[in-house]
């Protein structure tokens, strides 16, 4: 009975909820009509304050189901009776790896983390279609007007202000519920709208190119990136390896590789780069060779980064020269004898190698022991050179990972000298 009597508490507060903003979708209405009549009117038309009135009326509409929601409070706080009251129905949902507490009421759903906070929300319907669109619309056509109003403190810049703060919190809902074509329109509207007060806002042109690549719209998202380049925001390199990977997509693949080796030439760090400098020209059955030449050229220019060696080791493996992925990395230890991944790198080049002639010598003929024997003493000296370098790379940055790794390869080792066995033993003892 109890149970009955809270369900039938919590269905009131979720009424009042809805009513109120109902209410304000109402209200925002009444408002756009209101507008609508202004911009009709031979002399309101041509007032800019006519068009701010009009985009403030639109933000009240994309809005009116969701102004009460504030990120990072706590989810108890947001449904008591004076906010959004009780929800109809409360079920879990995995985004992004994460588990949430998905809140659902008539007109929204607000997603809450395991903590309890709210974290993002979705209004399920719209009040006036595009309204945040049409909002930046208004505000562009009260710049024409009056251009200088939107150079100082005034009604303009608080309405441009308010859009964009709103816009770019729907457009993160969206890109964190899935919803990537109206992250990346919201994202858009945001970079647009901060271009009217003479801001160059690259976050939110970058977030909407990456939203539209997500949503698999590989036009418009080579149009952001392309615009993103344009203005001189490579985001030390993503913006390239972003628009390169959207016109290997659309089909144009030479384009594509001249954009990943131009971002290459102006961010060689860039690992988003040089993976789709090698995936592409793999694929392309293109001599991959012509990447070391950038890389040698990198490297002359910045001859202590030890990135750089590391990505030439991965380059010639990819080609399958072992030799030279291995001088790769004696030279990058060489450079950094600190470097941790250097060394794990080398120890997992070893460790394939050495897997590679198991699987070849597994086909020998039973009766070619002399070869199979010999195969097995070249595996041995990798496996061992491999341990070496595990047990400095854990030396240089412990990590579970790592240690578990060393102990499946003593494992394996274990036969080879006792020294294995021990250190096998040794981690069997001390396993984390």
């Amino acid at each position: 009975m109890k149970k009955l009597i809270i369900l039938a508490l919590a269905a009131t507060m979720s009424v009042t909820a809805f009513a109120q903003s109902t209410k304000k979708a109402d209200e925002a209405k009444k408002k756009i009509e209101r507008s609508d009549a202004a911009i009709n009117d031979a002399k309101k038309q041509v007032q800019v304050g006519t068009w701010i009135d009009r985009s403030n009326a639109f933000v009240d509409a994309g809005t009116a189901y969701t102004s009460n929601l504030i990120a990072e409070l706590p989810a108890a706080q947001m449904t008591t009776p004076n906010m959004l009251g009780a929800p109809k129905e409360i079920e879990p949902v995995e985004l992004g790896g994460v588990t949430y507490d998905k809140y659902i009421y008539d007109k929204i759903d607000m997603y809450v983390t395991p903590e309890g906070m709210v974290s993002f929300w979705n209004a399920k319907e719209e009040v006036y279609p595009e309204a945040f669109t049409k909002a930046l619309v208004a505000l562009e056509k009260a710049k024409e007007i009056s251009p200088k109003d939107f150079t100082k403190p005034g009604k303009a810049l608080t309405a441009v202000d308010r859009l964009i703060s709103e816009v770019s919190t729907v457009a993160r809902n969206s890109y964190m519920i899935g919803q990537y074509k109206d992250g990346g329109k919201y994202f858009n509207c945001a970079f647009k709208a901060a271009g009217l007060k003479g801001e160059l806002d690259t976050m939110s042109l970058y977030y909407s190119g990456l939203s539209y690549v997500e949503a698999e719209d590989f036009a418009q998202g080579k149009d952001i990136f392309e615009k993103m380049i344009s203005v001189g925001a490579g985001q030390e390199g993503f913006a390239y390896s972003y628009l390169a990977f959207c016109l290997e997509k659309l089909g144009d693949v030479n384009k594509a590789i001249e954009t990943y080796e131009t971002g290459f030439n102006k961010f060689p760090e860039n690992a988003s780069i040089m993976g789709g400098l090698i995936n592409i020209y793999l694929a392309q059955d293109k001599n991959p060779e012509k990447l070391i030449e950038l890389i040698k050229k990198a490297q002359s220019v910045d001859t202590k980064n030890v990135s750089l060696y590391l990505v030439e080791a991965q380059i010639w493996d990819k080609i399958g020269n072992k030799d030279n992925t291995y001088a790769a990395l004696d030279k990058a230890i060489q450079i950094d004898p600190t470097s941790m991944q250097a060394h794990y790198n080398y120890a997992l080049y070893k460790l394939i190698a050495s897997d590679a002639i198991v699987e070849e010598a597994n086909k020998l003929p039973l009766n070619d022991t002399k070869t199979y024997n010999a195969m097995l003493e070249d595996v041995k000296v990798l496996r061992e050179s491999a341990v070496e370098l595990l047990e400095k790379a854990y030396e240089l940055e412990a990590s579970k990972d790592l240690y578990e790794t060393l102990g499946q390869i003593y494992y394996i080792c274990r036969d080879y000298d006792k020294k294995y066995q021990e250190g096998y033993e040794k981690y069997q003892a001390t396993k984390q």
